[in-house]
C-alpha cells in the first residue's frame, strides 16, 4: 500500500464512526526506521465541509497541547493526497474499557486504580494554563468506556478529545450543542447548557458505578428512555447493589454523580485525594 504522504502505511483498519475511520499504520523514515502509529482520517466527503473541517483541525490544534501520561498524544496532523484530513496519534496496544467490562467483575484495587488514572488524564486537561491563544482548559465532553484506553502493559489513557471545546473568555458561559453518549452525559450536558471539568467528572462517575456493580446505570433501549433515566430516575447507591463495598467509596461515586454540578466533586484532584484513601483502606 502506499505511504500516505509518503510517511505512514496504513496496515489494518480499527474502526470508525460517522466521519472518520481509523488505521493501524507504521511510519516511513530514514535508514528503515519505523514506528506503529495510530491514524484517525476522515472519510470522503467531509474534509470538503467547512464547519467540519473547522472542527476537525481545532481537534488537532487542541490534541496535541495534551501531554500526559494518561491522555492519548498526538504526533501529526496534515491533509493527504485526496485533501482528507487525518490526525496521527500514539498506538495504545490493548483493549478499551469496555472491553474490560465485558469480561466481568473487575477487582476492587484494579477499578479504583483504572479511575484514579482517568481522573489525572481529565484533571490535566481540565487544568491547562492560559496559553497565547487564549486556551484556559479542555472539557472532554464524550468520557465513555470506549475512550478509556487500557495497554496490555497497564497504562491507562483517555482518548478522543475530539469534540472538546476550549472555554476561552469569550465563550465560557456559552451554551453548547449536546454531544456525546447518552448513558455517560452529564445532566447539564443533556439540558444543553454551558459546561465545565465537573460535566466530565459525572461521566467517571457512571463509569465507576458501572465498573463497581457490574451494570449499566443509565442506559435504555432508546435514546430518550436513557436520557429520561438520567435526568430523572432514583440513582441505586453502590452498596444498594452490592453489600460488600466499602462505604467511602460509595460516597466517592455519589460524589461524582451528583444531578446538581454545584453539589459534585469541585474537580479531579479532589476526587484523586479521596479515591486514594480509598486504596488505602
Amino acid at each position: 500500500m502506499a505511504a500516505l504522504n509518503g510517511k505512514y502505511v496504513l496496515e489494518q483498519r480499527l474502526g470508525g464512526g460517522g466521519m472518520a475511520e481509523v488505521f493501524l499504520a507504521k511510519t516511513v523514515g530514514a535508514e528503515g526506521f519505523s514506528r506503529t502509529v495510530a491514524v484517525k482520517r476522515v472519510l470522503a466527503g467531509f474534509s470538503d465541509n467547512p464547519m467540519f473541517a473547522t472542527m476537525f483541525v481545532a481537534e488537532a490544534q487542541l490534541s496535541a497541547k495534551l501531554q500526559h501520561p494518561n491522555v492519548v498524544s498526538v504526533v501529526d496532523f496534515d491533509r493527504d493526497s485526496e485533501g482528507r484530513l487525518f490526525l496521527v496519534m500514539e498506538l495504545v496496544e490493548g483493549t478499551d474499557l469496555d472491553g474490560l467490562m465485558q469480561t466481568g467483575m473487575l477487582p476492587l484495587a484494579a477499578i479504583v486504580a483504572i479511575t484514579i488514572d482517568v481522573l489525572r488524564g481529565l484533571g490535566y486537561a481540565h487544568d491547562l494554563g492560559v496559553t497565547h491563544d487564549g486556551v484556559r482548559g479542555l472539557v472532554h465532553r464524550d468520557v465513555s468506556p470506549h475512550n478509556v484506553l487500557l495497554s496490555w502493559e497497564g497504562a491507562v489513557k483517555v482518548s478522543d478529545f475530539g469534540i472538546a471545546k476550549a472555554r476561552t473568555a469569550s465563550d465560557a458561559t456559552a451554551s453548547v450543542m449536546i454531544k456525546g453518549k447518552p448513558a455517560y452525559m452529564s445532566p447539564e450536558q443533556a439540558n444543553g447548557e454551558a459546561l465545565d471539568g465537573r460535566s466530565d467528572l459525572f461521566a467517571v462517575g457512571v463509569m465507576l458505578w458501572e465498573m463497581l456493580c457490574g451494570r449499566p446505570l443509565f442506559a435504555g433501549n432508546t435514546t430518550q428512555e436513557t436520557l429520561a433515566r438520567l435526568m430523572f430516575a432514583p440513582i441505586p447507591t453502590p452498596r444498594q447493589m452490592r453489600a460488600d463495598l466499602p462505604a467511602d467509596l460509595e460516597r466517592v461515586v455519589m460524589g461524582l454523580l451528583a444531578r446538581e454540578r454545584t453539589q459534585r466533586y469541585p474537580n479531579a484532584e479532589a476526587a484523586i485525594a479521596d479515591l486514594v484513601m480509598c486504596g488505602d483502606n
